[in-house]
């Protein structure tokens, strides 16, 4: 007698937090009548739920897992800090922020008073992916290690489709976030230069740039200029990726004046980044938190018959890039989505810490301008920073 699932979890695989995880199960005994099922995660009753006239369970931990791994409202609080004699400052875990494994248990009870238990282990991502890029990319089938949490480039490598795409602009803050074995070698066949990481947690997020030039990743790992291409082996284990050449295509800019640079959570978890060209457009605009009557005496001892309350006012900045490729298109489109858009308020070639960062509004609704008689992009983008504090009555 055991309980038996319909559709149970991916083995091997991990879940997105913000996707459909259905599990469907019923006891392998057609003669029990279930009352009903209590669910627990790590210990803790989180609902209860009841047979289909089947008698067979059916959840969706959709309504569950998104509130489990979003501990800390997608804020970005990882302060990257070099030491150039140590290359373990340049990486760090990001499993509190992203990654979750959790202990399911699953407890029936039937008219007799009896109970039967179904236990499973979930890994668990704080990501999403629609059903468009599943279908093309079966990205679901490639998330165990070695995995980099970026966007996918969709064009350029014949047969091997489905790879991370990231750019680096010089002499400013840049990352790429990645599923991790314990130990793991990056080899940037471009280059055939290599960097070996060992004690890594399920989810390391790899320093490249603080923002100084003199004190980069380069120190340990060269990165060229243009088009790289990084490999990532499990040297811990078999490695699950060898038909793979790579997985990440990364773009270092090393001509980077002074704009607009923004950072954002993309759907896979991991933050991405972006640097808009020096012609952009910063608007303040005001208004009124109305007035109040002060009409009070004679016209010869007046001179404010109303006294303003105070005024709300707040920046918007209006950036652009343009002439753009279709993967950097395809990356850039990604800040719609994003629940999490800062704004880079360092000094570029400097170093920097997280605090050089606030948090802004996308508030256009979309942002392309379509070429369509050439394969290139212009992208606007349109950012509300945060409210100005004024002198109010």
């Amino acid at each position: 007698m055991a309980l038996i699932p319909s559709i149970d979890f991916p083995v091997d695989q991990v879940l997105f937090a913000y996707n459909n995880s259905v599990l469907e199960f019923a006891s392998d005994d057609e003669n029990k009548t279930p009352l009903y099922c209590d669910i627990s995660i790590e210990g803790n009753l989180l609902t209860t739920i009841y047979p289909n006239p089947s008698k067979a369970f059916y959840y969706n931990f959709k309504e569950l897992f998104p509130s489990i791994i979003n501990e800390n409202s997608f804020q970005d609080f990882t302060d990257i800090r070099f030491d150039p004699n140590d290359i373990t400052t340049y990486y760090y875990s990001e499993d509190d922020n992203v990654y979750k494994e959790l202990n399911l248990l699953l407890s029936v009870t039937y008219e007799d008073a009896s109970v039967e238990n179904l236990n499973r282990t979930v890994k668990l991502l704080r990501a999403t992916i629609d059903i468009e890029t599943y279908k093309i990319f079966q990205v679901g089938n490639l998330l165990t290690t070695n995995t980099v949490l970026t966007t996918y480039a969709e064009n350029g490598f014949v047969g091997f489709p489905r790879v991370g795409y990231a750019k680096y602009f010089e002499g400013y803050p840049f990352d790429f976030t990645f599923l991790s074995p314990e130990n793991c070698t990056l080899t940037n066949q471009t280059n055939l230069d290599s960097l070996s990481l060992t004690g890594l947690t399920k989810v390391t997020r790899l320093g490249i740039s603080d923002g100084r030039t003199d004190t980069t990743i380069d120190l340990f790992f060269l990165i060229s200029d243009g088009v790289n291409f990084i490999r990532l082996v499990d040297t811990s284990a078999k490695d699950v990726q060898s038909e793979n050449p790579f997985q990440l295509k990364l773009i270092k800019d090393s001509k980077c004046p002074e704009g607009v640079y923004i950072k954002w959570l993309n759907n896979y978890g991991g933050w991405s980044y972006w640097l808009f060209n020096k012609n952009f457009q910063r608007s303040l605009s005001a208004s009124s938190l109305g007035s109040i009557n002060n009409d009070f005496n004679n016209l010869d001892q007046t001179t404010s018959p109303f006294l303003s309350i105070g005024k709300e006012s707040q920046y918007t900045i209006r950036a652009l890039s343009d002439n753009i490729e279709k993967e950097d298109n395809d990356l850039l489109i990604t800040v719609l989505d994003s629940p999490k858009v800062y704004l880079f308020t360092g000094t570029p070639f400097a170093k920097n810490t997280y605090q050089d960062w606030i948090e802004v509004e996308v508030f256009n609704r979309n942002a392309i301008t379509k070429q369509f008689k050439r394969d290139l992009n212009n992208i606007e983008f349109n950012f509300r920073l945060p409210e100005k504090n004024n002198m109010k009555l």
